[in-house]
């Protein structure tokens, strides 16, 4: 996949392979493009040289999600000094097939925001595995940023919230958000607090 002057295209349940030196397997080019997005993907590269995703020139922007980025270079994702912006949001996707974040090959000069973030689901519920509804679930980040506070539902869930895990800026800039706190309060119930990654 190419995409060069290309806007507001969604591209789903795809399975890309490549074989060759530099068969990039989605490969951002030339004059920028907007709004993209990709989801359910599944990109494996076997070239010495190819990225999953390879970001070249001006800027780009584009979300992938739901997907797995498999390559042969340690690196899934080249971005290259000529790249002048742009923001990139990789959501619940899983490097390798073994979920940890996005390795990054970023070339000195590049500039973009790279956001990388995943799923939060709760479930609660009592010591004999009953879901308890009402209860008030709350988020924080890390710095004790205030992400949310949601009530279960009748089955002791909230709804899917998405968590950022980090953004960086260029090669230099890396600012994480997780560790997350969870607290969970009931009436009649003892608080319970969790830290998630």
């Amino acid at each position: 996949v190419i995409s060069t002057t290309s806007e507001n295209n969604n591209i789903s349940n795809g399975n890309i392979t490549t074989h060759g030196i530099t068969g990039h397997g989605i490969y951002f080019t030339t004059t920028g493009s907007t709004n993209n997005s990709f989801s359910r993907m599944n990109i494996k590269t076997n070239g010495t040289n190819a990225y999953a995703i390879f970001i070249a020139d001006t800027n780009h922007n584009f979300t992938i999600m739901d997907s797995i980025l498999n390559s042969s270079r340690t690196n899934i994702t080249n971005i290259t000094n000529t790249v002048r912006g742009g923001t990139w949001n990789f959501t619940n996707v899983t490097i390798n097939g073994n979920g940890n974040g996005t390795r990054i090959n970023w070339g000195t000069g590049g500039n973009g925001t790279l956001n990388v973030l995943w799923y939060l689901d709760v479930n609660v519920s009592n010591s004999v595995g009953s879901a308890l509804q009402n209860a008030n679930v709350t988020a924080y980040n890390r710095t004790s940023g205030y992400q949310f506070s949601n009530l279960t539902g009748g089955n002791g869930m909230i709804s899917t919230r998405i968590l950022q895990e980090y953004k960086q800026i260029n090669k230099t800039i890396l600012t994480y958000y997780s560790n997350y706190t969870i607290n969970t309060t009931l009436t009649g119930y003892n608080n319970d607090t969790q830290s998630i990654n």
